[in-house]
């Protein structure tokens, strides 16, 4: 019913919608746009022979870019700073993908940027380094990077001047460890590091924390003293086989639910701490 409704808006002009999903379409008004449109959502996932994105020149009004899953897709158009109004770019599942453009950090609307599962894209750009320095991405709030093959040195240190992130997604990457500069970050409130089967541990971490998700984290050994972390509400840590104790449990006066189903290394703590800890916290039913 929707889509019929958009449809409606221009039967015979689609470029003259405010969103394209049948992917003729998106072709036909990619080949005949020389002129701002009204267009704000682009929706072109699983289009499986686009290598590049168009020239943005016409899209000026463009506020949602979605290109999930499109395997051939080995470059992003430079000139998409010229998008100054869009506000989620999402390229997850990009697999070809290698490298985002440095133009990348010219749009000032952007809030939320997936590039989950762009398992070529290696370390990310240099442009990375350069976007936050001259305040690049402000308000961008959500970050996606899980399943991207990262390692310990492919996040630049500028990376966690982000002062705007609020949401962190890791998970499924090849680090052994964070830097501490991620305690630098002054507003998240979601940190996802689940399925890094090679984090051995974690810095310390910014006190603005609601969840934290370290779960099938194999080799996982040390956490951070959690007890400064006063606002976090979930903390997932199943299947963190290797981890043999937890400090600051009892500083964590917020929490709502803890998981730590097979984590099989922490009976002795279980038996001695663990329970008086939770019952004064009164969080023992929300431990599995």
């Amino acid at each position: 019913m929707g889509r019929e409704i958009v449809r409606k808006e221009s039967p015979r002009k689609p470029g003259g919608r405010s969103r394209l999903w049948n992917n003729d379409d998106v072709i036909d008004v990619l080949a005949k746009i020389t002129y701002p449109t009204k267009l704000k959502e682009l929706n072109l996932s699983y289009s499986e022979h686009l290598t590049c994105t168009p020239d943005f020149t016409g899209l000026l009004n463009l506020e949602k870019l979605i290109l999930i899953g499109c395997k051939s897709l080995v470059e992003v158009h430079e000139n998409i700073d010229r998008l100054k109004k869009l506000v989620w770019l999402d390229l997850s599942g990009c697999h070809s993908l290698k490298n985002l453009p440095s133009s990348l950090s010219k749009l000032p609307s952007l809030k939320i940027l997936d590039i989950s599962y762009c398992q070529e894209i290696g370390k990310l750009p240099m442009g990375m380094r350069k976007l936050i320095s001259s305040n690049g991405l402000c308000f961008l709030k959500e970050v996606i990077l899980k399943g991207c093959n990262l390692t310990d040195n492919d996040i630049p240190d500028e990376f966690w001047l982000l002062y705007s992130l609020k949401s962190l997604n890791l998970g499924k990457n090849y680090f052994e460890s964070l830097p501490s500069s991620i305690g630098q970050l002054s507003q998240p409130q979601n940190l996802d590091v689940r399925d890094c089967k090679r984090l051995k541990s974690l810095p310390m971490l910014p006190s603005s924390l609601h969840s934290l998700d370290a779960s099938f984290c194999f080799k996982l050994e040390r956490l951070p003293n959690l007890s400064k972390l006063k606002q976090l509400t979930m903390l997932h840590l199943s299947c963190c086989e290797k981890l043999t104790e937890i400090e600051g449990l009892e500083g964590l006066i917020s929490a709502e639910g803890i998981q730590l189903d097979k984590c099989n290394n922490l009976k002795s703590f279980v038996e001695k701490r663990i329970f008086q800890v939770l019952s004064s916290l009164s969080l023992l039913g929300s431990v599995c």
